[in-house]
């Protein structure tokens, strides 16, 4: 029999490793270690326990971090520790992929240290304020060139010879990217937003997975590492979740040693799982499967002519002589009511003793028609558009508004004779205009 192979765990953290010691060593704050988390999320593969013991470790670690603004310089610092860390492990490649992210998040920071305020711890997370007076101070060949020098102090300097041209052309992609701020000979401050928001640490995440997925699938000495730290920062909550695991896997191991001594006692423990099962889901009994009939014994199914429609006729047979079509269908004879169109009301002269009544009216309810015609032409069929109509022309032939007030009064004072003419005109309108015999 072969010997038993080691179990792997399938988490890959060298270059982890080699970040919470440097961490440690420079007593970064929380925010590194939540970048590290965003870092490495991709590199988790194992069961959902491990994953949550470890992310539980890295909170522990980062509340006993002192809180401070991520600068360049600690990018900058982070950048070449791993270079030394990693240089001639099995991550050494790897990690000159995602160097070159890391190396464009340092020129971005540093960038924003150039045209922003000093910030703080809280409000590293934050969108980027620009200052004015900073921003006024640069221009397109300045702010290139700041690209160009912080990626060249890292190495990636596309005029270098003998590079890798697949290399050189994402770092010529980036340093293009970070370096197109102006619009028309001016730097334009919404593109400098745009690059400071892209590249901010809050935004920072693993563009290759690959990262630390070939290298070593060992811990290396994190859970040493972590072990020192915990014992030095025990966490309460971290020790009643671990007595309570602990207590269930002591009652486990009870259950197993049990089922060993006793073999009766797993078969009494499903007959009793069965007969619960009966109890609490009882099932109604299936009827038999009757037998099936004798194929000659079975009748066919006499089909019956589809149901024709009220006045639908039969389709006559032409073999049979049946040629002629079928008669007329008449339907009955419906009466239909004819309404009568809507005609226009004939109109009645208003007799002299109307329009008293409407001027009585007028006088003691003024301009309240419905209270006119229910009080002075209750059952005379005038309605009260026909009072208010009346009492219109009534003031128009008195030369006055319907309000009483005089119509042609300034016009009169102005111009005499005109006002005299346009009286007589309107009398004459007046008289020409037929009127309908009263209504018997």
């Amino acid at each position: 029999m072969p010997p038993a192979v080691p179990r792997r765990r399938p988490i890959c953290v060298p270059a982890i490793e080699q970040i919470i010691e440097f961490l440690a060593f420079h007593n970064y704050h929380d925010q590194v270690v939540s970048m590290i988390d965003l870092m490495t999320k991709h590199n988790f593969h194992a069961e959902k326990g491990t994953k949550l013991c470890f992310r539980v470790e890295m909170s522990a670690m980062s509340s006993a971090i002192e809180k401070s603004p991520i600068t360049s310089t600690m990018l900058g610092e982070m950048v070449t520790h791993l270079d030394e860390a990693l240089k001639g492990t099995a991550a050494e490649e790897t990690w000159a992929k995602f160097r070159l992210r890391m190396v464009a998040y340092c020129c971005v920071s540093k960038l924003r240290e150039s045209v922003c305020d000093p910030i703080t711890g809280a409000d590293d997370a934050a969108d980027p304020t620009i200052n004015d007076a900073k921003l006024a101070k640069q221009n397109q060949k300045k702010w290139g060139t700041a690209v160009r020098d912080t990626f060249a102090s890292f190495g990636c300097d596309p005029a270098r010879s003998g590079a890798d041209e697949v290399l050189n052309f994402e770092v010529e992609k980036l340093i293009t990217d970070l370096s197109n701020i102006s619009k028309n000979g001016k730097v334009h401050k919404l593109s400098v937003q745009y690059i400071l928001k892209l590249f901010s640490t809050t935004n920072l995440r693993v563009e290759y997975p690959e990262f630390a997925a070939r290298v070593n699938e060992e811990y290396a000495g994190i859970p040493e590492l972590l072990a020192q730290h915990m014992s030095v920062h025990p966490d309460p909550a971290a020790a009643a979740a671990r007595a309570a695991g602990e207590a269930l896997q002591q009652t486990s191991r009870a259950l197993k040693r049990k089922l060993a001594n006793e073999p009766d006692a797993l078969q009494g423990a499903l007959a009793d799982t069965e007969a619960t099962r009966s109890v609490l889901a009882p099932t109604a009994p299936q009827a038999p499967l009757s037998m099936a009939q004798d194929p000659e014994s079975i009748e066919e199914f006499a089909e019956e002519p589809p149901a024709l429609p009220e006045h639908a006729a039969p389709v006559p047979s032409m073999a049979s002589g049946h040629n002629k079509p079928p008669p007329p269908m008449i339907p009955q004879n419906t009466v239909s009511e004819v309404k009568p169109t809507s005609m226009p009301r004939k109109r009645r002269r208003w007799t002299d003793e109307e329009e008293a009544k409407l001027r009585d009216g007028q006088h003691r309810y003024p301009f309240k028609w419905s209270i006119i015609k229910a009080e002075f032409f209750p059952d005379t069929g005038r309605t009260v558009v026909d009072l208010k109509d009346k009492w219109r022309n009534l003031m128009r032939l008195e030369g006055k508004t319907p309000r009483g007030d005089s119509l042609h009064a300034a016009a009169a004072v102005s111009n005499p004779a005109a006002a005299a003419a346009a009286a007589a005109a309107a009398a004459a309108t007046v008289a020409a205009t037929p009127t309908a015999p009263p209504k018997e």
